[in-house]
C-alpha cells in the first residue's frame, strides 16, 4: 500500500489514480441510469419515436402518447425563468471606493448574464433538474476567448474570457460518499472538444491525441475516418486543502494524454451543484419527474384504448339480416355485416352495430388522471391561462400564480444561488485572470457608458446578490398592477419607468437616486473622521445627511475625539441651516401702489371718494354696502 497521497504525487501516479476515480465514480450511474433513462424517454417520446405506434400480435393496437407532464414540467420552467437576473455587488468595505467598484462588479455580472446567455443556460438547468434530479454549472477561465489584441511584439493575442457551461450529469464525477458538496475534497467534469483544435493548441501531443477514442453520442468508440473529431477531456480539480495546500488540477484525455497538471489556479471546485431534493445520505437528487411518469404512463393507455378502439370501429357497421333485400350499393361508406336472424318474426331489420362507443370509466379515468397530474406538479389553471370561474381581477390571477410559484420555492431557489455562485466565480475570475485594463459598459438609469477600469479594482469584491423580484412580477398581470400602483404613488414620472416595470424591471431601480445619496453621505462619513472637508450643496437630501452623519456621533469612539465631534457638527450644523433656508415661506409677491391720488380719465382727472360721514360727526352703525359706483363715466 502506497502511503503517499495520489494528489500530491507525480504526475503519471495522480493521472492514473484520477483515471480510475473518474471510472470507478462513474459506476455509481447504473442505479440511476434506469430511472434517468425511463424520465428521458418519456420527456421526450413524442420527439424520439412516432406519435403514434402499434402492438399487438398483428399491430392492431394502438400505442398513444400524450404529452401533458411534459407540458407541464414546462409551465413550470417558464414560470421560474421569468425571473430576470438583475445582480448587486457585495464588496468587503463600505466607502465611497468600493461603492464606485462595486458598480463595475455589478456591470461585470450583468454583461455575463447577456454574453454567456446564463438565462437561457438556466432553462436548461432546471430541465435536468425535473428528469435526473440535479444540475450542474462549470466555470472556467478560457485563455484562448475573449478580444483579439496585439501585444508589445506585434503578435495576435486573445484576452481570455469566463467559460459558463451547463453539464449533463452523466459526465460529472465525484465521491458519493460524502453528503455535502462543500465538503467535497475532489470533482471532476467531461466536456467535448474538438480534436484538432487540441493539436493545434499541443502539437506536442498531437499522436496520444490521435490515439484517443472519438465520442459518439452518448458512448466512446474507436476512431473511426467517419467521425473523429469529438472527444471527450476530463477536467479534475482538487481543492486546496492540508494534504494539497495549493490544490491540484489536471486535464487530461487518459493516463498518458496530459494536456495540464499543476495547481489549481481557481483556488476551489469550479463546479456547482444544483441539488434542490438531496436524498437521503449521498449526493444525489429525486428525480421530480418521477412524481409524474406513473401517471402519465396510465394516461397514455386510457388515450390509447379510445384510440384503438375508434381506429378499428370508426366506420360505422350495419347488422343486415340475411333477406332483408337491402343493397349495400345503396348506402356508402359503411361496412354491412349480414346474419341470419333467430326467432324473430318478419326476419329482422337493419340495425347500427355501436362498437365505438368507450367506456364512460375509460373517460373518467383521463380527468382524474390529468387533474391528479395538475395536482402533483402545483400548476393551477391560472398559470395555464384559465382562472377559475368569476375570477378576472389582476390581483387575484396574480396572488393564485404567486401562489403557484411559492410551491416550487425549492427548486426556484437552488437555481438562483447556483446562479450567484456562477456569477461570482466569474467575477473573480476577471480579477484573478483578466487584462490589467479592461472595459465594461455600466448602466445608470435609462443610460449606460463605457468605463475602463483596472484588475486590482475588484480587490474588495465579496459576491454578488440575485435581486429576486416578488413573485407577483413574474406574470403580466402582476407587473401591470404594480406599474399602476408605482404611478399613484408617484414612483414612477414618466411614461419610460411606466414600461420599465411592464416589462419586468426591479422596482428599486425607480429610487436609485436615493440609493446614491446614501453612499454620498457614507462617503461624507469616511472623510469627516479622515479631516478632509466636505462640502454641502444646496439640492443635497439634507435631512437623509444629517441621520446618516449623526451615526458617527453615537459611536463612543468618536465622541472622545473632541476634534472629530468639533467637525462632524459644524458640517451637520451646515445641513441644518439649508434645511431652514428650504423650510422657510416663499416671499409674497409685491403688491401693485396703491389709489392714492387721482384717477386719469380722458383730458382730467378725478379724485377718489371719501366714505361719508355723520353731520355731527358720530359714526354710523355699518350699513350694508351699495353697489359699486362707477368712478370714471364714459
Amino acid at each position: 500500500m502506497n502511503n503517499q497521497y495520489y494528489a500530491a504525487a507525480d504526475t503519471k501516479t495522480a493521472t492514473a489514480k484520477i483515471m480510475q476515480l473518474i471510472k470507478s465514480s462513474g459506476q455509481f450511474n447504473d442505479c440511476f441510469s434506469s430511472v434517468w433513462k425511463r424520465n428521458i424517454e418519456l420527456y421526450y417520446k413524442n420527439a424520439l419515436s412516432e406519435n403514434l405506434g402499434f402492438a399487438g400480435r398483428q399491430g392492431e393496437l394502438i400505442k398513444m402518447s400524450v404529452p401533458q407532464a411534459r407540458s407541464l414540467v414546462r409551465q413550470t420552467i417558464s414560470i421560474i425563468c421569468k425571473q430576470k437576473l438583475f445582480f448587486k455587488s457585495i464588496m468587503r468595505s463600505t466607502d465611497y471606493a468600493s461603492f464606485a467598484n462595486g458598480k463595475i462588479a455589478q456591470a461585470i455580472a450583468n454583461k455575463l448574464v447577456r454574453d454567456k446567455k446564463i438565462d437561457v443556460k438556466m432553462d436548461r438547468a432546471a430541465e435536468q433538474i425535473f428528469i435526473y434530479g440535479q444540475s450542474f454549472w462549470h466555470c472556467t477561465w478560457y485563455s484562448d476567448g475573449g478580444t483579439l489584441v496585439h501585444s508589445e511584439d506585434g503578435e495576435p493575442k486573445m484576452t481570455g474570457d469566463v467559460k459558463v457551461s451547463v453539464v449533463n450529469p452523466s459526465y460529472v464525477f465525484y465521491d458519493l460518499q460524502y453528503d455535502d458538496w462543500q465538503d467535497l475534497p475532489w470533482a471532476a467534469v467531461a466536456e467535448k472538444y474538438n480534436r484538432h483544435d487540441l493539436i493545434a493548441l499541443h502539437p506536442e501531443l498531437r499522436d496520444e491525441l490521435l490515439k484517443i477514442n472519438r465520442f459518439s453520442g452518448t458512448k466512446v468508440t474507436e476512431v473511426s475516418a467517419e467521425n473523429d473529431d469529438t472527444i471527450l477531456v476530463y477536467h479534475y480539480y482538487h481543492k486546496p486543502s492540508p494534504a494539497v495546500p495549493r490544490g491540484r488540477m489536471a486535464i487530461l484525455c487518459s493516463e498518458s494524454c496530459v494536456l495540464y497538471d499543476g495547481e489549481n489556479p481557481y483556488e476551489c471546485i469550479p463546479i456547482i451543484q444544483n441539488l434542490p431534493e438531496q436524498m437521503n445520505d449521498q449526493l444525489r437528487g429525486y428525480p421530480l419527474f418521477c412524481n409524474l411518469s406513473a401517471t402519465q404512463e396510465m394516461l397514455d393507455v386510457s388515450f390509447s384504448t379510445m384510440a384503438t378502439n375508434q381506429a378499428a370501429f370508426g366506420v360505422q357497421s350495419i347488422l343486415n339480416p340475411r333477406g332483408s333485400n337491402i343493397d349495400i350499393a345503396q348506402v356508402e361508406g359503411m361496412q354491412f355485416i349480414d346474419y341470419t336472424p333467430q326467432n324473430i318474426d318478419g326476419g329482422g331489420k337493419p340495425e347500427a352495430l355501436q362498437l365505438t362507443k368507450t367506456p364512460p370509466e375509460v373517460i373518467e379515468s383521463i380527468r382524474i388522471y390529468t387533474e391528479h397530474m395538475s395536482v402533483i406538479a402545483n400548476v393551477n389553471s391560472a398559470l395555464r391561462g384559465q382562472p377559475p370561474t368569476g375570477v378576472t381581477a389582476g390581483n387575484a390571477i396574480a396572488t393564485l400564480c404567486a401562489n403557484s410559484v411559492e410551491f416550487m420555492s425549492s427548486l426556484s431557489r437552488c437555481l438562483y444561488v447556483g446562479i450567484e455562485e456562477v456569477v461570482t466565480l466569474s467575477v473573480k475570475f476577471y480579477r484573478m485572470f483578466g487584462a490589467e485594463r479592461q472595459i465594461v459598459s455600466i448602466a445608470d438609469g435609462n443610460t449606460s457608458y463605457v468605463k475602463e477600469f483596472k484588475s486590482s479594482e475588484l480587490a474588495d469584491f465579496e459576491r454578488v446578490k440575485l435581486d429576486i423580484v416578488n413573485p407577483i412580477m413574474n406574470t403580466i398581470s402582476g407587473r401591470r398592477d404594480t406599474a399602476e400602483l408605482a404611478l399613484q404613488h408617484g414612483l414612477v414620472k414618466n411614461l419610460g419607468e411606466y414600461f420599465l416595470v411592464l416589462e419586468g424591471q426591479a422596482p428599486e431601480q425607480l429610487y436609485s437616486s436615493q440609493l446614491n445619496e446614501s453612499a454620498l453621505a457614507q462617503k461624507e462619513n469616511d472623510d469627516l473622521l479622515a479631516g478632509i472637508d466636505c462640502p454641502v450643496l444646496t439640492f443635497d437630501d439634507h435631512q437623509a445627511h444629517i441621520e446618516k452623519h449623526k451615526d458617527l456621533l453615537r459611536n463612543p469612539e468618536i465622541r472622545r475625539s473632541s476634534e472629530h465631534v468639533a467637525i462632524i457638527l459644524q458640517h451637520i450644523a451646515e445641513h441644518e441651516n439649508h434645511l431652514q433656508q428650504q423650510q422657510q415661506p416663499p416671499p409674497l409677491p409685491e403688491q401693485p401702489p396703491s389709489l392714492g391720488g387721482a384717477v386719469e380719465s380722458g383730458g382730467g382727472s378725478v379724485a377718489p371718494p371719501l366714505p361719508s360721514q355723520p353731520p355731527d360727526g358720530s359714526t354710523s352703525a355699518a350699513q350694508p354696502a351699495s353697489p359699486a359706483q362707477p368712478i370714471v363715466s364714459l
